[in-house]
Parts: C-alpha cells; structure tokens; sequence
C-alpha cells in the first residue's frame, strides 16, 4: 500500500508498526508518505495502525495483491492476469 497520513511518522516508530514492512518515503511536519506491506490484510488494519500511534490516514492506496501488480498501469488501463492464476507464465 501507498499511505498519507497527517503528521510526521519517524522511522522508529514506523518500524514498531505490526506490519511486514514500513518504509517512510517523506515526512514533514504536514504529512508522511510511506509505503506498508500487510502478510494478511483485514477489515481497516491500516488505518487503525496508525490511528494507534496518533495519526489519521489520508490517502491509501492498494499497489499489489498477492502476484498482481499495478506496475506501470495507468487510470483506465487493464492487464490480463489470467495467466499469473493458471500457472501459463
């Protein structure tokens, strides 16, 4: 996931997150940008992380699931993942 949230997140606290990755791409006193990788994704995981440690989620924004990924896909654009299922790579 790509996620906004207000505030500045520091990269120890980040790290402390129960999240398979947290990567801060850019924080200022605004807003943090950073980039979350969940093992198993429930029902608003991420925003009641970090609704935990006092910041309020702006922007998400699912990148991949599983072996599909937006890649370089544009608004509007499609790709045809019947083969990552099938096994026809």
């Amino acid at each position: 996931y790509v996620v906004t949230v207000r505030g500045r997140v520091n990269p120890e606290v980040a790290a402390t997150l129960p999240a398979a990755a947290v990567d801060v791409r850019k924080a200022s006193a605004r807003e943090t940008h950073l980039m979350v990788t969940l093992h198993q994704g429930k029902n608003r995981e991420i925003r009641k992380m970090f609704d935990a440690i006092g910041h309020e989620v702006t922007r998400l924004h699912r990148v991949s699931y599983g072996p599909v990924s937006l890649g370089p896909l544009g608004p509007g654009e499609w790709q045809d993942v019947t083969a990552l299922f099938t096994g026809e790579l």
